[in-house]
């Protein structure tokens, strides 16, 4: 990615909305969200490893 950038002052208006637009529709998470997304992740990952292996039939 090596390469320069190519704006002036003038082009902050636009790199701003952008940035607004870019925010709104891909919110950034707190930790405590990003745990809980890892755990339930992690969870269903092991369920799914049982259920795989036999250990636990799916509901």
């Amino acid at each position: 990615m090596g390469a320069s950038f190519d704006f002036s002052a003038m082009d902050m208006t636009k790199i701003r909305w952008w940035c607004v637009v870019l925010l709104r529709n891909f919110p950034v998470k707190s930790r405590e969200e990003l745990q809980r997304e890892r755990k339930r992740r992690r969870v269903e990952g092991i369920a799914a490893e049982r259920a795989d292996s036999g250990t636990v039939q799916p509901q």
